[in-house]
């Protein structure tokens, strides 16, 4: 009797399963929030946005770059670097949707929750605008922090620098990730994502190379970051299309393939854990999983290579002439990017030497791949008759190569962005 009551429940039209599914969601989220004190939080909230906030104003403060007065090359440019930009990070959200991203559940809620009759878009639509919420409010920061540092070296006011500023990641972030979400609502295949992605950041990279001929439309984010000198209403178009992107991305979640969220979360989870470790390693091999990156079956050129000679560095070249078209494109692009943030150093915004250091410590993690693989595999390793280190020093050569090919890219870039004696 009481299986065939407890049948009934689960088969009554009348259940608010949805009221069940947010109010367990309330009461997981009461949990959490009990174990930490308010004061606690609010100390740390407090604490942080004192310590940020002294760190942003002493740092633009520091920065001390001679102040630019020729704004016209800023004003005919800036909106197509931006918007290349923009364009790399449309392509990075399309791609996540294609693969089951952008939400990240926990296994429980996909194996329970979305097996079971509440209804998906309805189940997926809290932990899709919390994302959302978060990577806004994340992006805003960012670009706000922008807005004051390019305050120290162009004209304007720096509230109005900060706000558009920080409008136009917003508006770019909300952009990739109601794009991400519509993409995994459709189910679209990665081949579509991908060539998408291709048309868009070749658009305008064109855009870039050509002083605006091909009129690529990621330049109307870039127009709304530099509303301070320029303003066109037309930019603010960027901002109905990311707010129905997001919407319609919001509408349609549902779809998305629980294969896909199951595998992303699962890797997720694996990926938060190995970066608490701080296991940089583990964490680049996840990524790779989570964007299904695979050696490719044949290489790239069929070089002759020697057998009996220089082994291991045989080997190394053997596995990068099997790298990826991903991880190519990925390795080009940071080149790039430290490129033109090394360009933007040379003429003085110094900051941007945190971007060149950062882009060229993540293309490293790509280049050490040889050495890195020997280190996954130690017992084939020990099963050679010589020291570990014998091993380890012979791969640097490989590692070398990639290092120098990367750094000849960035500095191809620098120059080509405004060619004149001793910008090497």
């Amino acid at each position: 009797m009481a299986s065939a009551t407890g049948a009934g429940r689960v088969g009554d039209p009348d259940a608010d399963l949805e009221g069940s599914l947010a109010d367990w969601r309330r009461y997981r989220r009461r949990q959490r929030l009990a174990e930490v004190h308010w004061v606690d939080a609010l100390y740390s909230a407090y604490l942080t946005a004192i310590l940020a906030g002294a760190a942003i104003l002493a740092g633009s403060s520091a920065i001390g770059d001679t102040p630019v007065t020729d704004t016209t090359g800023v004003v005919a440019a800036g909106p197509r670097w931006i918007g290349a930009g923009v364009a790399v990070l449309l392509a990075m959200g399309l791609r996540s949707g294609s693969r089951g991203g952008p939400l990240a559940l926990d296994r429980a809620d996909v194996r329970h929750v979305l097996l079971s009759p509440v209804d998906r878009t309805t189940s997926l639509r809290g932990p899709a605008l919390h994302q959302l919420r978060f990577l806004a409010f994340g992006g805003g920061v960012v670009g706000v922090v922008g807005g004051v540092l390019a305050d120290r070296r162009l004209p304007g006011n720096g509230a109005a620098w900060a706000a558009s500023a920080g409008l136009a990641v917003l508006v770019a972030v909300v952009l990739a990730h109601g794009a991400a979400l519509l993409a995994a609502g459709l189910r679209l295949p990665v081949w579509l994502t991908n060539a998408v992605s291709l048309v868009l950041v070749g658009w305008c990279i064109g855009d870039v190379v050509t002083e605006g001929a091909w009129r690529a439309p990621g330049r109307l984010v870039g127009g709304i970051a530099l509303w301070p000198l320029r303003f066109e209403a037309v930019d603010a178009a960027t901002i109905a299309l990311a707010a129905a992107a997001a919407i319609g991305g919001i509408m349609v979640i549902g779809g998305v393939s629980i294969e896909r969220l199951e595998r992303r979360s699962r890797l997720v989870g694996q990926l938060r854990f190995a970066a608490t470790l701080q296991d940089v390693r583990t964490v680049v091999v996840l990524r790779r999983q989570l964007s299904q990156e695979r050696p490719r079956s044949r290489p790239w050129l069929p070089l002759p290579l020697p057998r009996h000679r220089l082994p291991v560095f045989v080997r190394d070249v053997r596995s990068l002439l099997r790298w990826p078209v991903g991880r190519v494109l990925r390795l080009g692009l940071l080149a790039a990017v430290a490129g033109f943030a090394a360009r933007g150093a040379w003429d003085g915004t110094t900051p941007l030497l945190i971007v060149v250091g950062l882009a060229l410590f993540l293309a490293g993690l790509d280049a050490a791949e040889p050495l890195g693989q020997e280190l996954d595999h130690p017992s084939l390793r020990d099963s050679v008759p010589v020291a570990p280190g014998w091993v380890h020093i012979r791969h640097l050569p490989a590692v070398l190569v990639v290092s120098l090919g990367v750094a000849a890219v960035a500095a191809a870039v620098a120059v080509a962005v405004d060619p004149q004696d001793g910008a090497l």
